[in-house]
């Protein structure tokens, strides 16, 4: 038992440190927005009540993926190719059209050290593809005018750090020069210390006291996953309820979403297919398989804790889009970009591709990267999960759009 967790802190170790020197900051218009690694704390206050006990109970049992006939054999071989470059052991590559016409595809292998192929419906940790959905709950929180966009953070948090400099808006947007707390050491250490151990926002927060700004709120743009574990912690305020029930309640219920949840937040089934990374720089990938992800899931939670299937994101890309979720001034504000950015609205990222343009979220946490693009012309979605950190799952998207775009035309 000891030498296996002193080989799951060694694989750890060498993740957080290569993860931690990956750039977090998309480019211009052209890349949709990463999430850091997620690192928890060691020495703060021990989490209040999980909200495990407060979260209904949900039937996991996947849905079946559907397999249009004529479009599920060209992605097929699109992902496959793709594969044979991108590095990632395994992916699952979903469509669905403006006519609703939806394939799901899967390839390659869960597990590096296994046998086990990936399956269309596998659940991935999706990483930031979490803060859309999230934003989403803070948005229809505003127009069930529980939260004031533009009200300071003291308004609902009055102890949080800058809490009288920065606005919700602000927070949503990432406009806020709150820095990112999964970027520094404390964290990194932290992870290692207990990687198993169950966190809240309050206790990630609390591992370092005031920390600056890193610009003055309103005047800039910079990704930072602080804005949105404090952007969890308003709702759970202004609700009396935990995240976990929030996302269930105002998301996932109403789109029959089955399999996203906040991973070891709520019950939930286990994720069946392993992380992998390149520990070792041979470009081969290396199985994280036995490095608990508790306390990485647990201290991103509203920055990064879901897990879903390719399905739930295609169907929620729907909801979101077609006003299950929320009404149509609502979609346009999340919609609007940035003044000191213009790749990013509030909770969502643009993605400019030779098909045109698209709306959607990337997410990354060591061993997975994934992506969901809403195509803005024509209402086609794409999701791509990868296992594998630093998957250039967006080159796949471009590829899966301008292949729809070329037959179309």
């Amino acid at each position: 038992m000891k030498a296996r967790f002193a080989r799951s802190a060694i694989l750890l170790a060498a993740v957080l440190v290569a993860c931690s020197g990956a750039d977090s900051t998309p480019s211009p218009a052209t890349t949709l927005p990463p999430v850091a690694t997620l690192p928890p704390p060691a020495t703060a206050t021990p989490p209040e009540t999980p909200a495990t006990t407060a979260a209904p109970t949900i039937d996991h049992t996947p849905r079946p993926a559907p397999t249009d006939a004529e479009l599920a054999p060209r992605l097929q071989n699109l992902l496959d190719e793709w594969l044979t470059t991108a590095g990632t052991p395994g992916a699952v590559l979903g469509v669905r059209l403006t006519d609703g016409r939806t394939a799901i595809v899967a390839s390659g292998w869960r597990d590096t050290e296994g046998d086990d192929p990936v399956e269309p419906t596998d659940r991935f940790r999706v990483g930031s593809i979490t803060k859309t959905l999230v934003a989403a709950v803070v948005l229809g929180l505003a127009a069930d005018e529980l939260i004031d966009l533009d009200a300071d953070l003291a308004t609902y948090l009055p102890d949080a750090p800058h809490a009288d400099e920065v606005t919700i808006r602000q927070l949503l947007g990432h406009t806020s020069g709150m820095p990112d707390v999964f970027l520094l050491s404390e964290y990194q250490t932290a992870i290692l210390i207990s990687p198993g151990r169950v966190w809240d926002p309050a206790g990630v927060l609390g591992l370092v006291s005031d920390p600056p700004l890193d610009f003055e709120p309103g005047t800039d743009w910079a990704y930072s996953n602080t804005n949105y574990l404090l952007l969890g912690m308003v709702a759970e305020e202004v609700t009396g309820d935990p995240l976990a029930r929030l996302l269930r309640e105002r998301v996932s219920a109403p789109l029959g979403l089955t399999d996203t949840y906040l991973e070891e937040l709520e019950p939930g089934p286990p994720v069946p297919v392993a992380g992998h990374h390149d520990l070792d720089g041979d470009g081969i990938p290396d199985s994280l398989a036995g490095i608990p992800y508790t306390a990485l899931v647990t201290s991103g939670a509203a920055a990064g804790g879901l897990s879903s299937t390719a399905l739930d994101v295609l169907d929620f890309a729907d909801g979101l889009f077609g006003g299950d979720l929320l009404s149509e001034e609502a979609l346009a504000e999340m919609l609007t970009p940035t003044a000191h950015y213009p790749a990013y609205g509030l909770g969502i990222g643009r993605l400019v591709t030779d098909a045109g343009e698209a709306w959607g979220h990337t997410g990354a946490l060591p061993g997975f990267s994934t992506v969901f693009a809403r195509s803005h012309e024509d209402g086609g979605t794409i999701v791509v999960l990868a296992n594998r950190s630093a998957t250039d799952v967006e080159a796949l998207a471009r590829e899966v759009a301008s292949l729809l775009a070329d037959e179309a035309g």
